[in-house]
């Protein structure tokens, strides 16, 4: 058995429906309701005749877009290894975002590539060691840097990859003391909102 993607057999369902309202104009809604279709006419026009009759005068028939899926497919079969941008740039956008909501590995999945996850880190492991380095200075000369601060200084990914995010579990780890969060209280006996 051949595996479909749900997205991609939800999208082919919506455009056969939008080929049956084409070529049956005058069906009324119970008659689309004994239809396998009824679902989709159900969630997606809210039962209602005169949406999707609109949606398929203004939508393309079902074998254009079998045709450009059997393209993409083709060309991604081709090209396994290609990511989502390099897809984008070689004209299958449209197909990659609108058949499966951008999700690249369920088109390789209907293709039979192994998806494995194990993808290599772009960044070798001793520039990030020397990132770490640089953001521990950098906390140990401003101790009292925020995230903003961290972040303008171009030590962000750094702060990301291992301490996601948090400066106070970077300066835990760097033996700092922390940074209490927020801003510092404001005196509320100055401020009062009936002048009392």
């Amino acid at each position: 058995m051949v595996y479909v993607s749900p997205r991609r057999e939800r999208f082919e369902k919506r455009y056969a429906f939008l080929d049956f309202v084409r070529t049956h104009p005058e069906a009324t809604a119970d008659e689309i309701r004994a239809t396998p279709y009824r679902d989709v006419f159900e969630d997606r026009y809210q039962g209602n005749v005169g949406y999707a009759r609109i949606a398929a005068q203004q939508a393309r028939p079902l074998s254009y877009w079998k045709r450009r899926i059997r393209a993409f497919l083709r060309y991604l079969d081709h090209n396994p290894e290609e990511t989502r941008d390099s897809v984008f740039e070689n004209g299958h956008a449209r197909i990659l975002r609108n058949v499966y909501d951008c999700a690249i590995n369920e088109a390789r999945h209907e293709l039979g590539i192994i998806v494995t996850g194990d993808f290599p880190d772009p960044v070798p492991e001793h520039v990030w060691q020397e990132r770490y380095k640089a953001l521990e200075a950098f906390l140990k000369k401003n101790r009292d840097a925020s995230a903003r601060d961290i972040r303008r200084a171009g030590h962000e990914a750094a702060l990301r990859k291992r301490y996601h995010g948090r400066p106070n579990e970077a300066r835990a780890a760097f033996g700092l003391p922390q940074r209490r969060s927020g801003r510092p209280a404001r005196d509320r006996t100055l401020i009062s909102s009936r002048g009392q």
